[in-house]
């Protein structure tokens, strides 16, 4: 099924209509103009005075024709950006939807591109290069029925002349989307290069390999360079063939027009319409590379949409909740039991095999071979948090971050208040903009112990129903006994921790700690971390 936008959607069908029509309304107007030239240098030859009329058509339809293409320009860059928006929207979903090992397998940068160059292809194609076709589909053949009405031994030389003109450019078409291609390739790799060394780029230096770097940089620059000229040769050669065929075709018409002793104003007005021809000609030329950039850029994400994706489905408040985890998991048995509103360590297995099993607790990933039961009767997810080793922190203010995903957002006082709570106080200044300062994406600004601690303070901020902690920051963190007790003091949520540690046991298990057992259970003191 194509996930693809629907270019008549319902904000786009106005748009899309009105192209077309704009385009008739420019070749009639174009037309008038051409007739009212006929007329003035046929009055300029006679030597009688120019009617106000002949003015007035000259005047007007040039004025009609400018306004309207103004007009197309405002449709068309409106349906490109329409088109472009939708299919953004279409991608986040659809990767929103996708499971996290899914994504996690891919470069990030390739993945970015996809809301930079195929997004900028699709405007550019639906934007521009679509109507210009729909254009250029328009005027051409009412250009020649007007060159027709004029002279029809004139319009059929001419026919044959721009027909072909119209079969090389087809000629040299052939294989452009392989350049297009190639040279995409090479700029998405040098994009991506850079997006993953940008960030990294002082510790690269300190490593002895800037100069390297640097190199690597300027070879790929430099057959970037080749690939861009050959298109561009080809790209010229596609726009100069049909200036060359207008050339061609005025050169004739002159001729004939000559040898037939055409009346000048006729003459004059041939002259006209084929430099009207000009513009649909070349406009054909560049949708050619537009088109093909968007069908590179297409191909790609329908490639994306192939994957399978479907949002999570989380229900509202419905308390701790307890996690029963049956069926294979990397060929062994898997039997597991989490008692609702427990906290404990998710033990067993390999490292690897723990964090896919946290992620498929978390639905942030799935297994056609393992069945998870949240006891809630229902397919619908509760509300599960899940703390990763990536901080889930977008660029904006601390407000921002400690709040992300909790609707309504709580009132300032409370949000202060869990932040020094989790030792977050050196981050909030006295005063009432206290929660006002920046975090950059992924909380690179902050050390990794302030990092866990936003993550935790939200959870106690949102108070979900089941809460996965998979990272080697609360791992590796001196306070993680003193931080889980302090969560469990503002949650009432199901706690599961995955232990880090190397574990020599194949099999799961779930080993609750007593800071808070859940109800009826009676736990020794050596089950505590």
């Amino acid at each position: 099924m194509n996930k693809l936008p629907k270019i008549l959607a319902s904000d786009r069908i106005l748009d899309a209509v009105a192209l077309p029509l704009l385009s008739v309304g420019q070749a009639v107007f174009l037309g008038i103009g051409v007739f009212a030239t006929r007329e003035a240098f046929g009055a300029l030859h006679e030597g009688v005075q120019l009617q106000n009329m002949t003015l007035c058509k000259l005047a007007g339809s040039g004025i009609l024709a400018v306004g309207l293409e103004f007009l197309r320009r405002i449709c068309a860059e409106r349906l490109g950006q329409s088109y472009a928006s939708s299919l953004r929207l279409g991608l986040y979903r659809h990767l929103a939807g996708m499971q996290k090992s899914e994504l996690d397998a891919r470069r990030l940068g390739a993945l970015s591109l996809r809301f930079v160059g195929d997004l900028s292809a699709a405007r550019n194609w639906f934007g521009w290069g679509l109507p210009r076709v729909v254009s250029a589909a328009i005027v051409l053949p009412g250009a020649l029925l007007v060159l027709w009405l004029l002279d029809s031994g004139i319009a059929l030389t001419s026919s044959v002349v721009l027909g072909l003109a119209l079969l090389f450019m087809a000629a040299v078409a052939i294989g452009f989307e392989r350049l297009h291609l190639r040279l995409r390739s090479r700029r998405a790799r040098i994009a991506i290069a850079m997006m993953e060394r940008i960030s990294i780029a002082p510790l690269l230096d300190l490593m002895g390999r800037t100069e390297q770097e640097l190199k690597a940089l300027e070879e790929s620059g430099q057959q970037l360079r080749e690939e861009a000229t050959a298109r561009a040769r080809r790209a010229g050669a596609l726009s100069a063939i049909p200036q060359l065929g207008l050339t061609t075709a005025g050169a004739l018409a002159l001729w004939q027009a000559a040898q037939s002793s055409t009346a000048p104003g006729t003459v004059a007005a041939i002259v006209s319409m084929l430099g009207v021809l000009a513009l649909p000609l070349r406009d054909l030329a560049m949708s050619w590379d537009q088109y093909n950039g968007w069908r590179i850029a297409k191909g790609k994400a329908l490639r994306l949409f192939d994957k399978p994706s479907r949002l999570r489905e989380q229900a509202s408040a419905i308390g701790p909740v307890g996690v029963t985890v049956s069926g294979i998991l990397d060929g062994k048995c898997v039997s597991l039991s989490v008692p609702a509103g427990s906290i404990g360590l998710l033990q067993g297995g390999n490292a690897r095999s723990r964090s896919i099993l946290a992620m498929l607790i978390a639905g942030l990933d799935t297994d056609a071979d393992l069945k998870i039961d949240y006891g809630t009767g229902t397919a619908v997810l509760p509300r599960i948090h899940f703390i990763g080793d990536t901080p889930v922190a977008l660029q904006g203010s601390l407000r921002r971050t400690l709040t992300l995903g909790i609707s309504p957002r709580p009132a300032g006082k409370s949000i202060a208040r869990i932040a020094r709570a989790f030792g977050l106080g050196e981050l909030l200044p006295q005063g009432r903009k206290s929660l006002r300062g920046r975090v950059a994406e992924a909380a690179r600004n902050l050390s990794t112990a302030d990092s866990l601690r936003i993550d935790l303070a939200r959870i106690a901020l949102a108070k979900p129903d089941l809460v996965i902690i998979d990272t080697s920051r609360f791992a590796a963190d001196p306070e993680c006994e003193k931080l889980l007790k302090l969560l469990s003091d503002h949650v009432e949520s199901t706690i599961v921790v995955v232990d880090r540690r190397a574990s020599d046991d194949q099999s799961f298990s779930f080993r609750a700690n007593p800071t808070r057992p859940a109800a009826g259970q009676d736990l020794s003191s050596d089950q505590a971390f």
